[in-house]
């Protein structure tokens, strides 16, 4: 995508963001579709996960009732005894007491104990595969911890009190998955889009009204709307009748893709004081005879010719040295910019008077290329139509 600004890019440079909503908009379906593969994508690796499960339980450390002092010495000897239970000879301990096929090592990464501030309360964590076996191995920590340390029986009962034996947890430890899953539907939004505007940009096609305008070199005098809901078409009579500075523009060339139908609709809005409009529409083979033929068969009319595109027939260009007026019309995101600039260099080598250009698009909102001259332009009259010459 182009950094500078709409006014200083250069024919070819990637279009502003008018057109990644116009790529979005027709590509819908492939986002969606990207959106929704990443989604499984990531669901399925998701799934492939080990689930872990986690259980807890609290030692009390010290007499459960004791004076001051027993208290603090007991508080004091907390943390050495957090520090034990994760050692390796209590994890040994308690894996030989459940007969774990696990490594000590691995049971090391699954056993966390932890005191809290001046707590003498002991904290121990386990997790494990399933949730049975998070509780039994947080239990057995908390059993095999004081006859491991301690050894004598005697000394353990009064130093050790387990408060808070570890149940089986009723779900697995809390992921990340949904999360997961959400940015990777988002990433394969961004990943399809990405590789619809760069198709889009190796296309060559022309997407936007200012796009238009800097690759051809001519001034953008509407956007036009087909289909039922047609329009803009009142704007660009105004526009080519504000172009001639008060004279009437008597033959007026309408090229290009989409030619055709502008022209018919250009006829039906160019009306001047009761004056009919003739539509003439030339063959590819029409020859300059034949051109002047069809306009002084229509000397009492203005006159809306419908030819090829001039960058591929010679009928277009034998015209444009005649009309008065030229105006090249583009199909939006089918028309190329390749195709509309040889076009352009081609009437102007040819005499012709390229005024403006249009663009055609199937749905939208119709933009004008200049509001002020909408403004100022009398609503056109409905025109008498005749038909065309031979």
């Amino acid at each position: 995508m182009s950094a500078r600004p709409s006014s200083q890019r250069r024919p070819g440079d990637f279009p502003d963001l008018r057109a990644v909503a116009y790529v979005a908009w027709r590509g819908w379906w492939a986002i969606l579709l990207g959106a929704v593969a990443f989604a499984v994508l990531a669901e399925a690796a998701g799934s492939r996960g080990e689930v872990r499960y986690e259980a807890t339980t609290g030692v009390l450390i010290g007499p459960v009732l004791g004076d001051r002092a027993q208290v603090r010495a007991a508080e004091a000897r907390v943390p050495t005894y957090a520090q034990l239970a994760t050692s390796r000879r209590v994890v040994w301990a308690a894996r030989a007491r459940l007969g774990l096929r696990e490594s000590v090592d691995a049971l090391l990464h699954a056993v966390t104990a932890r005191s809290e501030g001046s707590s003498r309360l002991l904290t121990i964590t386990a997790q494990a595969t399933t949730a049975a076996g998070a509780a039994r191995l947080a239990n057995a920590i908390a059993a095999v911890l004081g006859p491991t340390v301690l050894g004598a029986r005697r000394a353990v009962v009064p130093e050790f009190h387990q408060v808070d034996p570890a149940v089986p947890p009723r779900r697995p430890i809390a992921s990340h998955q949904r999360v997961l899953t959400a940015f990777a539907a988002v990433a394969g939004a961004l990943a399809c889009l990405t590789l619809l505007l760069i198709i889009e940009y190796f296309r060559g096609r022309i997407i936007t009204g200012q796009e238009l305008a800097e690759v051809t070199g001519a001034p953008l005098l509407a956007t036009l709307r087909t289909g039922r809901a047609a329009a803009g078409y009142d704007v660009l009579a105004a526009r080519i009748a504000l172009a001639g500075d008060g004279t009437p523009m008597r033959a007026i060339l309408v090229t290009g893709d989409g030619g055709t139908d502008v022209a018919d609709r250009l006829a039906d809005a160019v009306d001047d004081a009761g004056q009919p409009v003739a539509r003439v529409a030339l063959p590819p083979t029409a020859t300059p005879d034949a051109v002047r033929s069809a306009i002084e068969a229509e000397r009492d009319r203005r006159i809306v010719i419908d030819a090829p595109a001039p960058d591929r027939f010679a009928a277009g260009l034998i015209c444009a040295g005649i009309a008065d007026a030229t105006i090249l019309v583009a199909r939006q995101g089918r028309s190329s910019r390749e195709s509309l600039a040889q076009s352009s260099a081609n009437l102007r080598q040819a005499g012709g008077t390229l005024i403006g250009v249009a663009l055609l698009v199937k749905r939208g909102r119709v933009r004008a290329g200049t509001a002020r001259l909408a403004a100022t332009a009398d609503p056109p009259r409905a025109a008498e139509g005749s038909p065309e010459p031979a």
